[in-house]
């Protein structure tokens, strides 16, 4: 827009000619300030690229190396070439990598190669060509599942990323800084303001060429009918607004970076303050992810919390010691400083919960010289789809066993055997029973009710001589079934410190958490009380405590849902949507893909969803979510590179404060913009006048400019400093969805029943307002009445600033950036008080200089400036053409100063939030609004004073007891909001249990929704 408007006006000087080079000036002016709007975008994508960069210090990437015989983590940067290295799923590969060995290994080229799918990885290459050959990985890649080891063989410039981004002209960081920069228009931050600013543009385009059409109608030449129509371009592109968003984002992304939130997108940020659910994974996120082993069980056996002890007699005993040891990449780190602490301090390279199966065995004995002793023969690691890990080791007689650990429903299926105690150590071993199944279950539900994650294990015996010493195991066709159970281990990780309040101030502030875990269901159940993300009552639980079967209970009979990953795939879409309109869900032993159609479906139902997960099992979710936030520390690089936050020290809680700071830069934009639209009416009013009255301009379109940019822009900027609202953790979301909307097809009748009792309410409110209009009189009654019917005007109408159809499952009163309230203040209320203001100063100052307001009617085009060189005459007094000149410049500079301290009354009538605007302690806690009120005031003097300035911006002296007129128009415009806030406050306090009722059931009343909002 301010390209058009600087091209139109250097073309008019073209067409001109006239010797006149303000058009030059103006077209100038506004090329600068579109570079300028353009360099504080640039200036704060490259501090947003540098916070980016910031965050791979603090977490760099990380390599596992082999040196000295002994597995060492080193940044990757410290690679060199001929290192053998171990990657595993999740790992971004960190050079470019030949491989020796593999287990069941694919990995994701998808941003080197563009191939979509994940790609198997061997030792060996069918092909020649580099970039498919199965037995390399490249710089940049992702394991997607699996483990490799490889020699490294080129990394950094040297490896294949490294050269196409030479090529391509490009560093790695440039590449980087791009993707944390770009913008995806699917924020609702951005949509709102693309599709303001489309708005804005069309109805600059339409009033401009409107404007200039009815100036040449009238006789105005061309280059001054145009002048116009830029003058109102200029005052609809609100040119300080990009920067002024711009700035207020990079402020609160600052803040949130004090509490160590990573904001990845400016643009993103408000997301944060309009999301509406949040999803979480449990484990590191939740949770601690510090396990340790609390008990362990075998069947026949009590359960058992001391650790596990060599026990040759016991084979049970023995063979489930040595399935937690060996099938288990965890181990300690060998240094001697390491290995000389106690078990409990000693640092482990693993995830936690084979950290804990480690240090539990390390009580007892030398995991190392054991492992050492049972040399594996194939090693398949844990994956989210088969919930389990296995495998082959053989012994000191060369005979093979297979160790497998996992999921316990998963591992019972595998298992015919079991061993069975008697009153000694000895175990029979038996086949496969209900006494075991029933033990099993019992035991299994019983540990996980505590809130513990259960896993089990098996083993089984391979024959000699069917796999002699030397047989080669491969991993798709191992020998997994017909196993021995061995029984079941039992490990804690307590909730982190603060997560439970964190929930509770998410609930009051509206926002469901939701527990998606690929932990057992009662596990997740447990420990989802335990942080109170489920507090009532489950089917289950119902039927249990009214005993009734199941498959009996209605959905308005329980709260909370607990779902099993296995159910989705048969789920319903009735059953998805009963399932997801409830207040309190988890979803259990989720996979990769169940948690990307969780969120997905949650998005359907017009959920502003938020993701938070820490795993590559977690990144397809992060990236579907509205805003994907991940772990700095803990979380995988694959995680960080999906989300669009990143928490810098894995602080659940620091999500509210990320909330919590979102609606907040939501409120203030929203006061921010609504006070920049607020000059808009002030701005073109005057030329309303000059081509429907005849009237001489108001105000030139370089002090428009000097409104937006000079004194309007500061203090517009200082809402960044705004302290929350008292409630911006009580409200709801301000995209809250709607129950009952969802269960609209699976509950017709109640639908129906709530609609019936909106008409009854909104028939209650029309009465409350008829008999508040036969207390007030005449007067109250048609001011009730012309009150009612802006406001209803505006609620039924298809006001541009809202989508046409709004989402069928979100609430009807969906809060925007720019919404009706806002628009009927900054251009009916505030406009009026400005255009009113301005017009007194106006006339006035015409009539300090001896021009009678009656004279000015029809003066211009013809005078004021002369453009024939022609005299006026008002009440016998003549003026020659620089007389009017130089009137006309000082009426245009009392009507700007007007302008700009009338603004500075709007800005504070939205800092007063409270009932009395003139009695409001909230005005007062941001001081930096008045300091930038004194800068603007002085910018003000400046632009009208300085007599250099005023020879390029056409600005001139003029007498100063128009300022104390300009205050007391804002003073009373502050009375009004007075006034205004008190009528309503009466109106609701005299009707408000009726108006209430109204307000509860339909969401949407005519005059009690804006009395609840004051």
């Amino acid at each position: 827009m301010l390209l058009l408007a600087s091209a139109l006006s250097l073309a008019s000087q073209a067409a001109a000619d006239d010797g006149d080079y303000t058009p030059i000036y103006l077209g100038l002016v506004l090329l600068v300030v579109t570079l300028a709007n353009t360099t504080v975008d640039f200036v704060q994508a490259r501090k947003s690229a540098a916070m980016v960069k910031s965050l791979s210090a603090l977490a760099p990437a990380k390599a596992m190396v082999l040196r000295g015989g002994a597995a060492v983590e080193v940044n990757a940067s410290q690679l060199a070439r001929g290192e053998v290295t171990m990657l595993k799923a999740g790992d971004k590969v960190p050079a470019d990598i030949r491989l020796v060995k593999v287990t069941e290994m694919t990995v994701d080229n998808s941003n080197l190669t563009g191939e979509g799918d994940p790609q198997k990885r061997a030792v060996t290459a069918d092909t020649p060509a580099v970039l498919e050959a199965e037995n390399l990985v490249f710089m940049g890649t992702t394991v997607v599942a699996g483990t490799g080891i490889g020699v490294v063989i080129r990394r950094g410039d040297e490896s294949v990323l490294g050269k196409i981004s030479t090529l391509a002209g490009a560093s790695k960081d440039d590449m980087q800084r791009q993707e944390s920069c770009q913008c995806s228009l699917q924020i609702p931050l951005t949509k709102e303001i693309k599709a303001f600013v489309l708005l804005m543009g069309g109805i600059a385009f339409f009033f401009a060429v409107l404007l200039f059409g009815i100036g040449m109608g009238r006789g105005i030449s061309f280059t001054n009918s145009l002048s116009l129509g830029i003058g109102i371009f200029v005052a609809f592109a609100l040119c300080g607004m990009p920067a002024t968003i711009t700035m207020l984002l990079a402020y609160a992304s600052k803040q949130l970076a004090k509490h160590n939130v990573l904001v990845k997108n400016l643009h993103a940020m408000d997301t944060l303050g309009a999301i509406t659910l949040l999803c979480s994974d449990k484990t590191g996120t939740l949770t601690m992810n510090i396990m340790t082993v609390v008990e362990t069980w075998r069947f026949g056996r009590n359960t058992d919390a001391a650790p596990l002890e060599p026990a040759t007699p016991d084979v049970s005993k023995d063979m489930l010691r040595l399935c937690m040891v060996l099938c288990n990449s965890a181990h300690f780190v060998r240094s001697d400083e390491n290995l000389a602490k106690a078990v409990a301090d000693r640092e482990v390279i693993g995830d936690a919960t084979e950290t804990a199966l480690l240090r539990h065995i390390a009580n007892t004995e030398d995991v190392d010289e054991l492992k050492s002793s049972y040399p594996p023969a194939l090693e398949v690691p844990f994956n989210s789809d088969r919930k389990w890990a296995a495998g082959v080791f053989s012994n000191s007689r060369g005979a093979y066993t297979v160790y497998l650990k996992g999921a316990p429903e998963r591992v019972i299926r595998r298992c015919t055997q079991y061993f069975n105690h008697g009153s000694d150590d000895a175990a029979d071993l038996c086949s496969m029973d209900n006494d075991l199944q029933a033990a099993f279950q019992a035991t299994y539900e019983k540990m996980a009710g505590r809130g513990q994650r259960v896993i089990a294990c098996a083993a089984l015996e391979l024959d000699p001589a069917k796999y002699p010493n030397g047989t080669q195991f491969d991993a798709d066709s191992f020998p997994s079934e017909n196993m021995v159970f061995l029984g079941l281990v039992a490990l804690q990780d307590p909730p982190k410190p603060g997560v439970t309040q964190a929930i509770d101030e998410c609930n009051t502030a509206g926002i469901q958490v939701m527990m998606i875990t690929g932990d057992h269901p009662l596990t997740a159940e447990a420990i989802a009380r335990e942080v109170h993300i489920v507090r009532g009552r489950t089917r289950a639980n119902a039927a249990k405590e009214m005993g009734l079967p199941l498959d009996t209970i209605k959905p308005d009979q329980y709260e909370a849902v607990v779902l099993h990953g296995e159910t989705l795939a048969t789920m319903s879409e009735d059953e998805w949507a009963e399932a997801l309109s409830k207040r309190e869900v988890v979803f259990a032993r989720t996979s990769p893909q169940q948690k990307l159609e969780i969120v997905t479906r949650s998005q359907a139902m017009g959920h502003v969803v938020a993701m938070i997960g820490d795993g590559v099992n977690d990144s397809p979710a992060l990236r579907r979510a509205d805003m994907g936030i991940a772990m700095a520390i803990t979380g995988s690089e694959v995680s960080r590179e999906a989300a669009s936050l990143v928490l810098l020290d894995d602080n659940f809680t620091s999500v509210v404060v990320g909330i919590k700071r979102g609606r907040i830069i939501f409120s203030n934009m929203k006061k921010a913009v609504c006070c920049t639209l607020g000059h808009i009416m002030g701005e073109i009013f005057p030329a309303i006048l000059l081509l429907i009255l005849g009237l001489p301009l108001g105000m030139s379109s370089f002090l428009i400019l000097f409104i937006d940019l000079g004194t309007e822009i500061a203090p517009v900027m200082s809402f960044a400093f705004e302290d929350a609202d008292p409630d911006v953790m009580t409200r709801p979301p301000r995209r809250a969805v709607v129950p009952r909307d969802v269960l609209v097809d699976i509950d017709e009748e109640r639908r129906l029943q709530d609609l019936t009792q909106i008409e009854i309410a909104e028939a209650d409110e029309e009465e409350i307002e008829q008999q508040y209009e036969k207390s007030q009189g005449a007067l109250g009654a048609l001011a009730t009445r012309a009150y009612r019917a802006v406001i209803r005007f505006t609620s039924s109408s298809k006001m541009p600033f809202r989508s046409g159809k709004d989402d069928v499952h979100s609430n009807p009163g969906d809060e925007r950036l720019v919404d009706r309230k806002g628009v009927i203040f900054a251009f009916v209320q505030n406009g009026f008080f400005a255009v009113a203001t301005g017009l007194v100063n106006y006339f006035l100052v015409f009539n300090h200089y001896g021009v009678h307001p009656s004279s000015l009617m029809g003066a211009a085009p013809q005078y004021f400036p002369a453009t024939n060189g022609d005299t006026f005459t008002s009440e016998g007094k003549t003026f020659s053409p620089d007389r009017q000149e130089d009137i006309l410049n000082s009426v245009q500079s009392a009507y700007y100063f007007t302008i700009a301290i009338t603004q500075f009354f709007t800005a504070y009538i939205l800092k007063a939030t409270d009932p009395n605007p003139f009695c409001s302690p909230a005005a007062w806690v941001n001081k930096w609004t008045y300091l930038a009120m004194v800068f603007s005031t002085a910018i003000a003097f400046f632009v009208t004073f300085t007599p250099g300035v005023q020879t390029v911006l056409g600005s001139n002296n003029f007498p100063l007891w128009a300022l104390p007129v300009a205050i007391a128009g804002g003073l009373v415009h502050v009375a009004f909001e007075a006034v205004k806030r008190f009528v309503l406050r009466q109106v609701h306090k005299r009707h408000g249990g009726k108006a209430a009722v109204a307000a509860d059931s339909s969401q949407s009343t005519s005059l009690n929704a804006s009395v609840q909002q004051v």
